[in-house]
């Protein structure tokens, strides 16, 4: 067992004694890492007699393998923390008044405020540009909406996107769809690259403080900018820094131009927010059936099947992940006929061994879930998404109905039938909290959907590597990267049932450097 670095030298030794350790499978109570790798595992009275450097005694803390977060916008989630948030407040004024005290203290900059949530505001409406005008006296405002897939924007701020009458503005300041993203890019323009890094450091850090050690950025043209992917991936190159898996959600029509894309860009694939529809809370989200709360209105499709399709076989082809952001009933169905038409274009053993993505898949009957198991294909979900809007009184209801909301996220269904899923935040949407999106699958609103913790845990972890495209990582077994979490949970894994306060992390480890230490 005994590793040596490049030098031939005799690696130091760590036992870690004396902890609750747990991959969501194998316990044991000891383990020794060397040269960034776990050279064993098992019980504290089975220690090999070899001699070590270092004994660390964990007093029965819980440890697991460093979490995975499958969706996240990291200079977004950087940007979200430095800004104005929106989520705690429960009326338009007191939505304008923080974004008020935010313009007051840093005078001529612009503002970025986000999580407004107009279901939660006495009434029931988003703000206006004139209100943020008058708020700011005239600052430019950039505010998105919870979801992210609508926004409301300052006067100035829609003048010089030119925004007023693209479609997706209804005139008075609220953006969705092409309006918002002029409103993006325009906004996008006052971020300098000193900027950006701030973000992308401040994200990085808040992952590690909560345990993740691996993020899977989701760019996409309409989202950011190549530059900024390009950034993000060369901070998760550095050391003492979360590794970063890269997805970039642009259309492609052929084999070579998906490889020059991905070889250019440096990605796992062509894939993530690229988008088949939008979101239930913007009412963007395709449905089968006419949202609830808006008679007529339903959703917007993006892609068709046949652009899916094409997109999907050229990636398979360069050997890449595709896949999409889709939401609604309507945008799963688009989503599995394209990929079906790839699966007969490609073959169904080339198109499942690709494994491709599908981001959040939160409307799924029966039939889909039977395809998706069959097409191989990875659902990346947000279980935090059921947690805040999910129920029979929350947003989904609103929107949906009871009865189509209470087939939203169906988690067990998805495992039952055979399809990987993967655990993410969509990060700034929610935070990163991966214990409260553990708890969200453990109290799904739905009984009949609900996880319990060591599977949530499998989701978190490996599932995450998997959808990756990495069989091997987020287990605790020898030879395995020294990647690990010392959480303050003692006695194995928390019941996460309410009022059961989450583990917080006391020491993150990365390839067998500590990268967060609080112990």
């Amino acid at each position: 067992m005994t590793a040596t670095d490049r030098a031939g030298r005799r690696a130091p030794v760590a036992l870690l004694t004396d902890g609750a350790f747990t991959d969501g499978e194998a316990t044991f109570s000891a383990m020794i890492v060397s040269g960034g790798l776990i050279r064993w595992t098992g019980h504290a009275q089975d220690v090999p007699t070899e001699s070590v450097d270092e004994i660390v005694r964990l007093e029965n803390r819980l440890v697991t393998p460093v979490l995975v977060d499958a969706h996240v916008h990291t200079s977004d989630t950087g940007q979200a923390l430095a800004g104005v948030d929106l989520s705690g407040a429960r009326s338009v004024s007191q939505a304008l008044d923080l974004v008020a005290i935010a313009a007051a203290q840093h005078p001529g900059r612009p503002v970025y405020a986000y999580s407004w949530d107009e279901t939660d505001w006495a009434e029931q409406r988003p703000f206006t540009s004139a209100e943020l005008d008058r708020a700011t006296s005239g600052a430019d405002v950039y505010a998105t909406r919870i979801d992210m897939h609508s926004a409301c924007a300052s006067s100035t701020l829609m003048d010089r996107a030119q925004a007023w009458h693209a479609p997706g503005s209804d005139g008075t300041g609220l953006i969705a769809r092409d309006a918002h993203h002029l409103v993006r890019e325009a906004h996008r323009g006052g971020v300098t690259a000193q900027d950006r890094g701030h973000f992308i450091d401040t994200a990085m850090r808040a992952s590690l403080e909560a345990g993740i050690g691996v993020l899977h950025e989701m760019g996409a043209p309409v989202l950011t900018s190549e530059e900024d992917l390009l950034a993000v991936l060369a901070a998760g190159r550095r050391p003492n820094t979360p590794e970063v898996v890269g997805y970039w959600g642009q259309l492609v029509t052929s084999a070579d131009e998906a490889s020059a894309l991905a070889a250019r860009l440096g990605v796992q694939g062509l894939a993530g927010d690229l988008n088949v529809d939008g979101s239930i809370g913007s009412r963007t989200a395709a449905l089968r059936e006419p949202y609830a709360d808006a008679i007529g209105m339903d959703g917007f499709a993006y892609l068709s099947p046949e652009e899916v399709a094409v997109h999907v076989a050229a990636c398979t082809r360069a050997g890449l992940q595709a896949g999409f952001h889709v939401i609604g009933d309507a945008g799963m169905d688009c989503a599995i006929e394209g990929l079906q038409r790839a699966a007969a274009d490609v073959g169904a053993g080339a198109l499942g061994g690709a494994r491709h993505r599908l981001e959040h898949a939160e409307m799924c009957h029966p039939e889909h879930l039977t395809a998706l198991a069959d097409l191989g294909v990875v659902a990346s979900v947000q279980p935090a998404f059921d947690a805040h809007w999910g129920g029979s009184e929350g947003m989904y209801a609103a929107r949906l109905g009871a009865e189509r909301s209470s087939r939203t996220n169906p988690f067990a269904d998805l495992v039952g039938a055979g399809v990987q899923l993967a655990l993410g935040s969509d990060s700034p949407v929610t935070p990163f909290a991966p214990w409260e999106a553990m708890r969200a699958c453990v109290l799904h609103h739905q009984k009949d959907q609900r996880l319990d913790v060591a599977t949530a845990l499998r989701l978190h972890t490996r599932g995450g590597h998997a959808a990756a495209r990495d069989d091997r990582a987020g287990r605790l077994v020898p030879g395995a990267a020294a990647s690990y979490v010392v959480w303050d949970q003692r006695g194995g894994l928390p019941s996460l049932r309410d009022g059961v306060a989450a583990p917080v992390a006391m020491r993150t480890v990365l390839r067998g450097t500590a990268v967060l230490d609080r112990l």
